[in-house]
């Protein structure tokens, strides 16, 4: 028995939106085709599949005017024909032009191999889970795998399909069985579902509002970080999106995920003028490199070495690392850094030059691996020139000011009449005849009311308590924890007392400064 017209014209029109739904995702295939990551043999694929879709086309056209004929259809046809043969030129030319440069590659990899067959390693099918950013990338590879592939059937490619969708993808076409006629029927669902460049655009920035937050300062969670928002970025930005207007809230959304020193370290690098997403992204960049090659030391690390010496005798402290590869000195062969040998600073600028120069380090960092046009790290803070502060040459101009400069700085931190403290240190002497000058810095100090002062602070990398004069803590409104008396043992036995103890610091900012040579120091 004959199924009624209505019912075959019904099965036809079906299949016709079929056809033109796969011919449209052929067409964005071509208009988002690259030919330096891509290859004609794709191309060559969907071009086929482009010739058997319009073939379809037209014998469903014609079952379809048999049984109605109307004017409409006609439109139909020619708006299909103009719309793809334009198309299938498009594709044609590009693959002879592909196929041009590729004759000349495959005769010379012929010529090289000596006939040897080489058995490439099985691709593995792509998957998808429903996430939007994953689409673009899962149905290319799809298409060129197994939709686009000749010698597989419908029913194939809707086993292949169903084994490759995981999640909200999967159960869009769960209900499809597998069957030849129901292959073209899934495959336009999900492209409808997921083929959206406006959700897509909004998955990206989601993503960009939920970055990792950074706890601590370290290679790790840097990179994670800043690879997370690059990636994104460039995401939609090649989904047409203006990235480049975008500074204002880009850098205010990083800053937001940065941990305390690292923002603090960008703030004050930054002028009035409003900051750069590139320049953020090229600070990350290189303050990741600096964890990496050890030119910036890790807080929770340090903080970790602290907790695990905290048994030992609190009188008697030892710094010690334990890395997989040691780093000797060039100059003495210890077990350290050039620009920590106190042979190499005892050097005139000249020496060290020739030193560096001998060893074959690079100028700008002192380190290995590298010449001085590769380095990632920042120029001389005193010049701006691309060479290591301890490879600098002062004018002699330029160190009367320095003396001038030092003179100026406020010393309400220095000579401290009275400490706190939480415990004792002990300092042994040595036959080593040297003399060893702590790190001073100026500081920004935060009070309890979020006020800010300046402060002169000594930086001691082997003691294990924080000291403040009376003036200093008067000035910042520190919370007084009551006249404790508790003796101090420092350099050479000398004895003295901590009178209180304080806290209500919020936060402090350091500056890096120049040292200056001085004539004595007295310790009290």
């Amino acid at each position: 028995m004959t199924p009624p017209i209505s019912s075959q014209l019904s099965k036809l029109l079906k299949k016709r939106s079929s056809i033109k739904s796969s011919v449209e995702v052929i067409r964005n295939y071509v208009n988002r085709f690259n030919k330096t990551t891509q290859s004609s043999r794709q191309l060559q694929t969907r071009l086929k599949s482009l010739i058997q879709y319009i073939s379809e086309f037209n014998e469903v056209q014609q079952s379809i005017s048999d049984l109605d004929q109307g004017e409409e259809d006609e439109a139909a046809r020619l708006e299909f024909e103009d719309m793809n043969m334009t198309l299938l030129a498009d594709m044609e030319d590009m693959v002879a032009e592909m196929s041009t440069a590729t004759v000349i590659n495959t005769s010379h990899l012929s010529s090289a191999s000596g006939g040897e067959t080489v058995r490439l390693p099985m691709i593995q099918p792509p998957t998808f889970n429903g996430s939007l950013e994953d689409w673009s990338s899962f149905i290319d590879t799809f298409n060129a795998l197994f939709h686009n592939n000749a010698q597989l059937n419908d029913v194939q490619r809707l086993h292949y399909l169903k084994s490759s969708v995981t999640g909200s993808a999967a159960d869009i076409i769960k209900n499809f069985s597998i069957t030849s006629e129901n292959y073209n029927v899934a495959y336009n669902e999900l492209v409808r579902q997921y083929e959206n460049k406006g959700l897509t655009i909004q998955s990206h920035i989601r993503s960009l509002l939920h970055s990792p937050k950074v706890n601590a300062p370290s290679a790790v969670e840097l990179r994670n970080l800043h690879h997370h928002v690059a990636s994104h970025v460039r995401a939609l930005k090649a989904l047409g999106q203006p990235v480049q207007h975008w500074d204002a809230w880009l850098v205010t959304l990083i800053c937001g995920q940065l941990d305390s020193i690292t923002a603090s370290e960008w703030q004050l690098r930054q002028d009035k003028e409003l900051p750069s997403y590139k320049d953020l992204e090229s600070f990350l960049a290189k303050r990741v490199t600096a964890y990496e090659v050890g030119l910036i030391s890790n807080p929770s690390v340090e903080k970790a070495s602290r907790a695990k010496n905290s048994n030992h005798n609190n009188k008697t402290f030892f710094t010690h690392s334990n890395e997989g590869k040691v780093v000797k000195c060039p100059i003495c062969t210890q077990p350290h850094k050039i620009y920590s040998c106190n042979s190499f600073l005892k050097m005139s600028i000249a020496e060290r030059k020739n030193a560096v120069a001998a060893a074959k380090l690079c100028y700008n960092c002192l380190n290995y691996g590298h010449q001085i046009k590769d380095c990632r790290l920042s120029s001389c803070p005193k010049c701006n020139k691309r060479h290591n502060s301890k490879l600098h040459e002062d004018t002699p101009s330029n160190n009367l000011l320095a003396e001038s400069n030092c003179a100026e700085v406020d010393t309400s931190g220095s000579a401290p009449s009275s400490v706190f403290l939480a415990g004792a240190t002990n300092v042994q002497n040595s036959d080593v005849k040297f003399n060893v000058m702590l790190s001073t810095s100026i500081i920004m100090v935060q009070d309890p009311a979020g006020n800010w002062y300046k402060c002169r602070a000594i930086l001691d990398s082997g003691s294990q308590l924080n000291f403040i004069t009376n003036e200093c803590a008067r000035r910042l409104k520190l919370l007084s924890h009551g006249n404790k008396q508790q003796f101090i043992t420092g350099i050479g036995s000398i004895s003295s007392s901590a009178s209180s103890s304080f806290s209500g610091v919020r936060d402090i900012l350091i500056e890096a400064h120049d040292l200056f040579v001085v004539g004595e120091l007295h310790v009290q």
